[in-house]
């Protein structure tokens, strides 16, 4: 009885793998999303491959990082990060998160925009919310990007925040995203930012045409046919 318990526990490990892979994002802290393996999905794209790039210098973390999924409209699905973090004079608050974006099934990603909410500066303080993208492709180190490199940012100075922005292309079937969030007080003025929300537009995959191809036997009976006009050339010649 074991021996059978053994092999149908192998047998569904991909069922498991795929049950897994379509649990749905929720509401936690980052830390949760940086467990090894984990992946999970808003909509019909998958957010995978979580980590926390190096620690800027002279930068303390966020007090809390809370991720939550978004969707809006039809189509458009992402992440927010609560940060709820407030800077003095003198103190900078930021982190680099990076992840995996991918389209389930049959989906691609054409589209992405970022914005902030909760935002307020005063004096020389800054607020802002930087996006690199490696489109098709994933980063090596912070900036190189085997695809198509993309970048976003919305900046609050003067206490006077950015619009949201957007970013239009080429449908792709994933891209490699990090999101630099900083909260700056500046050298005399005070900064603060509720949450940065970074979404991506779904939309069908593209399936490129079928190669032309000439059947074999049209080949075939093109070769005989030049033959038979050689041969008859010749003939004539003869």
């Amino acid at each position: 009885m074991k021996k059978y318990a053994l092999a149908a526990f192998f047998l569904l490990q991909p069922l498991f793998a795929i049950t897994s892979w379509a649990l749905p994002c929720v509401s936690a802290p980052l830390t949760s999303y940086l467990t090894s393996g984990f992946s999970c999905n808003v909509g019909t794209l998958a957010f995978s491959d979580f980590l926390l790039v190096e620690q800027p210098t002279g930068a303390l973390p966020f007090a809390t990082l809370l991720v939550n999924p978004v969707t809006s409209g039809a189509n458009e699905f992402g992440l927010e990060f609560n940060v709820s973090q407030a800077a003095s004079a003198g103190q900078l608050f930021e982190q680099l998160i990076g992840y995996r974006v991918s389209g389930i099934g049959a989906t691609a990603i054409d589209r992405n925009t970022l914005f902030f909410t909760g935002s307020a500066t005063t004096e020389d303080a800054a607020v802002t919310a930087l996006e690199q993208k490696c489109l098709a492709g994933q980063f090596t180190g912070v900036v190189l990007c085997t695809g198509t490199p993309l970048n976003l940012a919305v900046i609050n100075i003067f206490d006077t925040p950015d619009p949201p922005i957007s970013a239009d292309f080429s449908p792709v079937a994933f891209l490699s995203v990090v999101s630099d969030i900083a909260v700056d007080g500046g050298t005399a003025g005070t900064g603060a930012l509720t949450s940065a929300t970074n979404l991506f537009r779904a939309t069908a995959a593209v399936t490129p045409p079928p190669a032309t191809t000439v059947d074999e036997p049209a080949s075939i009976t093109l070769a005989a046919i030049a033959l038979l006009l050689i041969f008859s050339t010749r003939r004539k010649t003869c």
